[in-house]
C-alpha cells in the first residue's frame, strides 16, 4: 500500500458502510448502488465486502448478516480466512453493525467512490 492509498482510505465511512449493509443488505442492492473490491484498499475490507457481496447474491432474501455468516463463507479459503482471523475480523463486524447509522450509508457510500476515484488518478 502506498502513501496515496493510506490518504485516500476513508476508514470510518468503510466501517459505516459496511456496518449498514450487513445490517440491510437491501443496501447493495440498490440500483444507486454501484461497489466493487476495488473501491477498498485494505485486505480485510475487500474480502469482508467480496464475502457480504456473495452471499447475498447466492441468498437473494438475506434480511441481514452477521460476523458468523461471513466467517463461515471466508473459511472456504485458507488465505481469506487468514487475513480474516489476523485482523480481527468478528470484532470489526460487530463493531460496525452496532455503531452502523443507516442514515449516513449514502454519504459514507459517496465519500468511498469519491477516494476510489481519486486513488485511480
Amino acid at each position: 500500500m502506498n502513501i496515496t492509498d493510506i490518504k485516500l482510505n476513508p476508514k470510518q465511512s468503510i466501517f459505516g458502510l459496511i456496518g449498514n449493509i450487513c445490517n440491510e443488505p437491501n443496501f447493495l442492492i440498490d440500483s444507486d448502488v454501484h461497489l466493487n473490491d476495488k473501491d477498498f484498499v485494505t485486505n480485510l475490507h475487500r474480502i469482508v465486502f467480496m464475502a457480504i457481496n456473495n452471499i447475498i447474491s447466492d441468498n437473494g432474501t438475506v434480511k441481514s448478516i452477521t460476523e458468523f455468516d461471513i466467517d463461515t463463507y471466508l473459511k472456504q479459503s485458507d488465505t481469506y480466512y487468514k487475513i480474516w482471523q489476523n485482523d480481527d475480523g468478528i470484532k470489526f463486524i460487530q463493531d460496525a453493525k452496532r455503531l452502523a447509522n443507516k442514515d449516513l450509508f449514502f454519504e459514507n457510500y459517496h465519500t468511498i467512490k469519491k477516494n476510489a476515484i481519486l486513488r485511480k488518478y
